[in-house]
C-alpha cells in the first residue's frame, strides 16, 4: 500500500511539474503562432503547414517510439531494477537507425516526388519550399535519434528536467518567429532552417543529460537478440499505429491542399494549433502516470494498472473538457483576439469540430496504456491503423463529389467513435475489462457531466452580446460547472479523496514556502 501511495504522489508531483511548464508553453506558443502567421502571410503559412508537415507529422513516430523504449525501460526496472537498462538502450539505438535511414529514403524519394510534382503552391515559392522541406527532414533525423535517452528520461520520472527542455524548446521558436523578419532572407526558408536547428538543440539536451544521470546508457559493440526481437516487434506496431497517424493526418492534409490550396491548409493549421495546446495539458497526465502503469504490470500488480486506466481517463477528459467548452462557445472571438484580423476561411468550424474529435480520441489514450504494459498490442495498433486510414478514401470520395472541407472532420468524428468502441472490444479480449464494467466506471460518469454542463453556457451566449465580457462570463461559468459536476459526478470517493489531499498538500507547501 505505501509503494502505491508513493506511485501516487509521484504522478501528482510530476503532474504539476508539467502543467506548470504547459502553462508557460501555451501562452508563448500561441502568441509565437500569431506572430509567424503575421511574418510569413497566410500563404506561406499555409505552405509551411504543408511542406514542413508532411515532414514533421512523421515525428509522431518519436513520440511512439519513446512510448515503446519507455515501456521497456520500466518494465526492466520493474523486473530487474537498474541493471537491464543498458540492453534496453542498445537495442532501441539499433532500432533508431534502422528507422531513421527508412525515413531518409523515403522522405527523398516519395516524398521529394510528391513536393516537387502534385504540391499546391505558387510557382514562385518554389525555391523555399524545397528548403523548408529539406530542413525538416534533418530535424526529424535528429528527433528520431533522440528516442533512446528522452525515454529514459520519463521511465525514470525526471519530469522537472523534461519540462525545463520544453520551455528552452518554445522561447528559441518565439526567438525565431521575432528575429526573422530582421534577417533580410526569404522569411520561409530562414523560418524553416531555424527551427530544424531546434531539434538539433533538444537532442543535444536530452542526450548530454541521459548520459550523465544514468550511466548505463553507454553503447557498446554487443547485440542482445531477444531484448532487440521484442523491442522490435513492440516498436513495430507502435511505429505502424503511429505512421497510420501521420498518414491520415498529413493525407488530409494533401487532399485539402489539392481540392482548395494553401488557404486551407492555414485554417486546418490554426485549428490543430489550438487543438495541440489544449492536448499538451491532458497528455501530461499521461506522460506521468505511463511508467507507473507498466511498472505496476511488470510485478503483477495488475488491479492498480486498471484504476489507474479508468483514473486517468477520467482525469484527462474532464481537463481537456473544462478548457475546450468555453473555447468551443467563444471560439469567433478567441481567434479574434489571438490572431487579430487575419483569420484564414474555415478557421473557426474548422476548430470547434477538431476539439470535438479530440475529446473522442483522449478516451483511447488511457485504453492504449493499458494494453501496451500488458505487451499484447497487436491487435489494437492493427485496427487503430485500419480505421485511422479509411477516412483518407472515404474524404477524397466526398471532396470529388463536391462537398464543402467541413465534410472531411465530419468523416474523422464518425471514425473516432468507431474506433472507441472498438477500442473497448479489444480491451476485454486483451486485460478481460468488460464493456459493461468499462462503461460503468469511465464513460457513464463522463456523460453525465458533459450533459449536465453544457447547457449554461449555452443559454449565456444566447443572453448576452459576443465581447470580452461575455467572453469572461463564459469562461468562469464552463470552468465553474465542469469543475464541481467532475468532482461531484465524474469521480469517485477515493479519487475525490486523492485529489483533495494533494490539492491540501500542494497549497500547504505553497504558503510555507511564501
Amino acid at each position: 500500500m505505501s509503494n502505491n501511495t508513493e506511485g501516487n504522489k509521484r504522478i501528482a508531483k510530476n503532474t504539476l511539474y508539467l502543467y506548470i511548464r504547459l502553462v508557460f508553453v501555451l501562452l508563448v506558443s500561441l502568441y509565437t503562432s500569431r506572430v509567424v502567421l503575421q511574418t510569413l502571410g497566410i500563404v506561406d503559412y499555409g505552405i509551411y503547414n504543408v511542406v514542413a508537415g508532411f515532414v514533421s507529422m512523421l515525428a509522431l513516430l518519436s513520440t511512439a517510439l519513446t512510448g515503446a523504449t519507455q515501456r521497456f525501460y520500466n518494465y526492466e526496472i520493474g523486473k530487474n531494477g537498474e541493471e537491464g537498462i543498458q540492453k534496453v538502450f542498445i537495442s532501441a539505438t539499433y532500432i533508431q537507425v534502422i528507422i531513421a535511414v527508412i525515413i531518409l529514403l523515403l522522405t527523398e524519394t516519395v516524398g521529394l516526388w510528391y513536393v516537387a510534382n502534385k504540391m499546391v503552391y505558387p510557382p514562385e515559392r518554389e525555391v523555399a519550399v524545397h528548403v523548408v522541406y529539406q530542413a525538416s527532414v534533418v530535424a526529424l533525423l535528429f528527433v528520431v535519434m533522440q528516442v533512446p535517452y528522452s525515454a529514459a528520461i520519463v521511465a525514470h520520472e525526471k519530469i522537472n528536467y523534461y519540462a525545463i527542455v520544453s520551455v528552452i524548446d518554445v522561447l528559441l521558436r518565439l526567438i525565431i518567429a521575432l528575429v526573422v523578419p530582421l534577417l533580410g532572407f526569404d522569411n520561409l526558408s530562414i523560418y524553416g532552417i531555424l527551427i530544424a536547428g531546434i531539434s538539433i538543440v533538444d537532442f543535444i539536451f536530452y542526450s548530454l543529460y541521459a548520459r550523465r544521470k544514468f550511466p548505463q546508457l553507454r553503447f557498446k559493440r554487443l547485440f542482445y537478440k531477444n531484448t532487440f526481437v521484442d523491442m522490435l516487434k513492440f516498436s513495430g506496431w507502435s511505429t505502424c499505429n503511429t505512421f497510420s497517424q501521420v498518414i491520415k493526418n498529413q493525407g488530409l492534409n494533401i487532399l485539402m491542399n489539392l481540392f482548395f490550396g494553401p488557404v486551407i491548409n492555414a485554417a486546418r493549421g490554426i485549428s490543430y494549433q489550438i487543438k495541440s495546446a489544449l492536448l499538451g495539458f491532458v497528455m501530461n497526465i499521461t506522460t506521468a502516470a505511463q511508467p507507473q502503469v507498466t511498472e505496476s504490470y511488470a510485478v503483477g500488480n495488475v488491479d492498480r494498472s486498471k484504476r489507474l486506466m479508468f483514473t486517468i481517463s477520467k482525469f484527462i477528459f474532464f481537463s481537456l473538457y473544462i478548457v475546450a467548452l468555453p473555447i468551443i462557445f467563444e471560439v469567433s472571438y478567441v481567434l479574434r483576439l489571438w490572431l487579430g484580423n487575419e483569420i484564414p476561411e474555415y478557421a473557426e468550424i474548422f476548430t470547434i469540430l477538431v476539439l470535438i474529435i479530440a475529446l473522442v480520441d483522449i478516451l483511447i489514450t488511457p485504453i492504449a496504456m493499458i494494453i501496451s504494459a500488458s505487451g499484447k498490442i497487436g491487435r489494437f495498433n492493427f485496427w487503430y491503423s485500419i480505421i485511422s486510414i479509411t477516412v483518407l478514401p472515404i474524404a477524397y470520395l466526398f471532396l470529388k463529389m463536391g462537398y464543402s472541407p467541413i465534410s472531411v472532420y465530419v468523416i474523422s468524428l464518425i471514425l473516432s467513435v468507431i474506433m472507441e468502441i472498438a477500442s473497448m472490444i479489444i480491451l476485454k479480449k486483451e486485460t478481460g475489462i468488460g464493456l459493461r464494467y468499462y462503461s460503468s466506471h469511465v464513460l457513464a460518469p463522463i456523460f453525465l457531466v458533459v450533459l449536465s454542463t453544457f447547457f449554461i453556457p449555452l443559454i449565456l451566449v444566447r443572453c448576452i452580446s459576443p465581447g470580452i465580457l461575455r467572453l469572461i462570463i463564459v469562461t468562469v461559468a464552463s470552468v465553474i460547472c465542469v469543475a464541481i459536476s467532475s468532482y461531484y459526478i465524474g469521480l469517485n470517493q477515493n479519487e475525490r479523496c486523492f485529489l483533495l489531499t494533494y490539492t491540501k498538500r500542494f497549497f500547504y507547501r505553497f504558503k510555507r514556502r511564501i
